[in-house]
């Protein structure tokens, strides 16, 4: 007993005071071990709750990065207690510099651990909002739109909170920080009514949910997909595959079309001039006909004709007709128009 107790009381490494021991080299081993020991138990474990939540391939990945990142940073706290290395509250209470503002305590290595763990939870606790909208949003068939509202409404809040405690936890008096917001808010006021104004709008789209991600929205004459809605713009992806960001007060102040809040058939025209002496019923009749030959034009409702005026120059005609498709009516009107013309020229009608 005694040979074993020189053996691992024998020093590899001496330094000044220090001594690094087999037995700290052993020990070392054996956290080692229990870390790879527990990094398969955890595996094993986690894949039930992969079954019973059916978590995508992406989320697999953030829960397995996530609990690599634990349990190696216990491993590492473990080893520097098992090599010898005790005064870790000298460390942490090592002052940096004395905080210029604030509750006149001095800014330690702790307050940058604070710092960091305070950042850590926040993103579990996103990463477990997002998994339970995950779980929501298929269980209950929610909308992509309504589930990213949700989310920013609480990423906005729980950043937040996460900045205001941050501020706290390093040393600074939130209330000469609500002092100073009030002073620049009166000095700036002015300057920045349109980006409050924007951002209001913008806490009233996530919340009215009036505008939502994947609507198809006809704002000034520009159609498109909302692509993303933003805390001040909202990224809208036009027919053309161009993104184009719009000010959230203009979708809520100004008159917005939303496609996506009318019924999925929306009806649509086109308008056509013929010279006068044209057969007027057969106007109409090769008007239905290039209508109803579209694969994009619903069969119902009934697509119709009306002769709309005695034009200066010609009889006016608009085809009306429904169809499914709000993002490529353009197209389908382009077709209609190419194949009406032929219709005419084959049958002698002068547009």
């Amino acid at each position: 007993m005694n040979r074993l107790q020189q053996f691992l009381e024998q020093v590899i490494i001496r330094s000044g005071d220090y001594e690094f021991t087999v037995l700290n080299l052993l020990l070392i081993f054996a956290v080692v071990l229990a870390v790879w020991i527990l990094r398969w138990a955890v595996s094993e474990g986690m894949r039930t709750i992969y079954e019973n939540f059916k978590l995508s391939k992406e989320n697999k990945l953030k829960i397995k990065r996530f609990l690599n990142y634990v349990i190696w940073l216990f491993a590492f706290l473990m080893i520097i207690r098992v090599i010898g290395i005790h005064p870790v509250d000298d460390i942490l209470n090592f002052e940096l510099f004395k905080m210029p503002y604030g509750k006149g305590d001095n800014f330690k290595i702790a307050n940058i651990f604070n710092v960091i763990l305070i950042y850590i939870l926040v993103r579990m606790l996103m990463w477990v909002i997002d998994l339970i909208l995950d779980s929501y949003s298929e269980r209950d068939k929610v909308d992509i739109g309504t589930r990213y509202a949700i989310n920013q409404v609480l990423s906005y809040i729980i950043y937040i909170a996460a900045l205001l405690t941050i501020l706290e936890v390093i040393g600074f008096e939130l209330t000469i920080i609500w002092g100073g917001a009030a002073a620049l808010l009166v000095g700036f006021g002015l300057g920045l009514q349109q980006t409050f104004n924007d951002l209001v709008s913008g806490l009233l789209l996530l919340i009215e949910r009036t505008v939502e991600v994947g609507d198809t929205l006809d704002v000034d004459g520009t159609i498109g997909i909302v692509e993303r809605i933003g805390i001040r713009v909202s990224q809208v992806r036009t027919r053309d595959d161009i993104n184009v960001l719009v000010p959230n007060s203009m979708l809520v102040t100004a008159k917005v079309v939303n496609w996506t809040h009318n019924n999925d058939n929306t009806r649509f025209n086109v308008s056509i001039g013929v010279a006068y002496g044209s057969d007027t019923l057969l106007v109409k009749k090769l008007l239905l006909e290039a209508v109803n030959q579209h694969e994009q034009i619903e069969t119902y409702p009934t697509a119709f004709v009306q002769f709309t005026d005695f034009g200066a120059s010609s009889l006016d005609f608009k085809v009306f007709f429904w169809s499914k498709d709000a993002m490529k009516i353009e197209n389908i009107k382009s077709d209609l128009r190419f194949a009406i013309d032929a219709a005419f020229r084959e049958n002698k009608i002068e547009i």
